[in-house]
């Protein structure tokens, strides 16, 4: 297990929501597209954990199943947002959040660097 991973995920825990605001769904669809590579693994790590934490069956080899019905579609792993629980939902609105700004302070460090 990842640890630093596994600390991210632990970080982007709250108390349970039951609730997912519809411009959340909006804004989460739309930021999505823009994340990188970097930032889609951890996604998936994050649903991983969730995943292992909340819905896995105990009788299972919980390592091997893709969580919430995923699905490899041309060799990229793919999710129906709504499978996953409000809670979920949350964490990877604020993961994806948070990851477009460190990508964006990335992009400007690195103009920054070019201009001197």
């Amino acid at each position: 297990m990842d640890t630093s991973a596994y600390d991210l995920y632990v970080s982007l825990k709250e108390p349970k929501k039951e609730t997912f605001l519809a411009s959340q769904k909006e804004s989460f669809l739309k930021n999505i597209l823009k994340i990188d590579e970097k930032g889609q693994e951890m996604i998936y790590m994050i649903i991983k954990y969730y995943f292992l934490e909340y819905d896995s069956k105990s009788d299972t080899n919980n390592l091997e199943i893709i969580p919430y019905e995923g699905k490899f579609v041309s060799k990229n792993l793919r999710f129906d947002f709504e499978k996953f629980p409000p809670p979920l939902k949350s964490m990877l609105h604020k993961f994806i959040t948070m990851h477009l700004s460190v990508m964006e302070e990335e992009k400007n460090r690195m103009t920054i660097e070019k201009n001197f």
